[in-house]
């Protein structure tokens, strides 16, 4: 029984070595390509994000104001709930200037002009054909 039981751990231990090596080798394979392919889309994921940014840095900023607004707006309410009559008297001078100094801000709002649009007849058949021409070059 003992000879089995010695066999049989000896198979095992032989079988663990076995893979260990097998997955060694392996993973130094499957990393190098790995590595390769993950820098290969890394250029096209910062190329596209670099091109996203310088095109839509318009409606980036644009976003941002106006939820600078929207909060000021809430927090000006916000405050106006708590203020009592005597708050509002002495308050009077500020809260104005400061609706005006919002309603001046508003004036930046007024005019959209986008750096770029798509104009494509079939954007669908567009879709296709990019993702095609990305792995053809890939």
């Amino acid at each position: 029984m003992s000879t089995i039981c010695l066999e049989i751990q000896d198979k095992l231990t032989e079988l663990k070595r076995s893979y260990t090596q097998k997955k060694k080798t392996l993973s130094g394979k499957i990393d190098r390509n790995q590595s390769s392919i993950e820098s290969l889309f890394t250029v096209y994921y910062d190329t596209l994000n670099a091109l996203r940014g310088e095109l839509l840095s318009e409606e980036y900023k644009l976003r941002s104001q106006m939820q600078t607004f929207e909060r000021e707006m809430r927090q000006m309410t916000q405050r106006l709930k708590q203020y009592s009559l005597i708050e509002f008297y002495h308050e009077e001078e500020e809260l104005k200037r400061k609706i005006s100094q919002m309603a001046s801000g508003l004036e930046s709002l007024a005019l959209y002009l986008p750096k770029a649009r798509i104009i494509c007849k079939d954007l669908p058949k567009a879709f296709v054909q990019i993702k095609f021409e990305l792995r053809e070059r890939i």
